[in-house]
């Protein structure tokens, strides 16, 4: 009985321990991802990446990514554009995790110098709701107020249709064609009418 016990207990503690671990208090670590010099923290935005966030890319550039710590990515202001997902290692059972893992998700935010930006996602509160979340996973990003930030990709002005430009001047051109052959029409005599009917047949025989 004792031994079962403290099996349990031990099981327990372990299992806690996962929990704390996937919950609790991480370590954070700053990545500056600018070429040059070092620029001061208050002539920079920075995008705070949770560790339950992994990045593939910013801005086209690899990203360096972990399970484990908060990361801090300090960017020159100016548009930005990145790859993000979900990724999490739920604990199962003693020893046991399973990792859950979303799609990539582009997202893009415009990055004002001196203020934080955060990558944000729900928090699911069991393994099937990680699971479901993970399938079908939503990714936006805040600002230090906690306004979410609109994704300046949406700004974006969508490319011309030249097709349908070109095909709405062709109708506009064969319509004002045909005004100006119907008034011509009305205008001839009955000989000058005859000997255009003629001309089309002759044309299309």
């Amino acid at each position: 009985m004792t031994n079962r016990f403290n099996v349990a207990i031990l099981w327990f503690s372990a299992f806690l321990c996962a929990i704390v671990f996937m919950t609790g208090c991480r370590s954070e670590r700053t990545v500056q991802m600018y070429n040059g010099p070092v620029v001061p923290p208050d002539r920079l935005a920075t995008l705070v990446v949770p560790w339950c966030i992994s990045l593939r890319s910013v801005d086209g550039m690899s990203a360096p990514s972990t399970m484990k710590d908060e990361m801090r990515v300090m960017l020159k202001p100016g548009i930005h554009t990145l790859e993000a997902r979900y990724v999490v290692l739920y604990p199962i059972s003693l020893g046991d995790t399973e990792k859950i893992v979303s799609d990539y998700v582009p997202l893009s935010f415009n990055g004002e110098p001196g203020k934080t930006y955060t990558i944000c996602s729900k928090d699911p509160k069991s393994l099937d709701e990680t699971r479901r979340y993970a399938a079908h996973v939503s990714l936006w990003i805040e600002d230090s107020v906690g306004g979410p930030v609109k994704d300046v990709a949406l700004q974006a002005v969508p490319p011309t249709n030249t097709t349908a430009s070109i095909s709405t001047n062709i109708k506009a051109g064969n319509a004002d064609i045909q005004a100006q052959l119907q008034e011509i029409w009305e205008k001839a005599d009955e000989k000058d009418r005859e000997a255009f009917k003629n001309k089309v047949l002759q044309q299309h025989q």
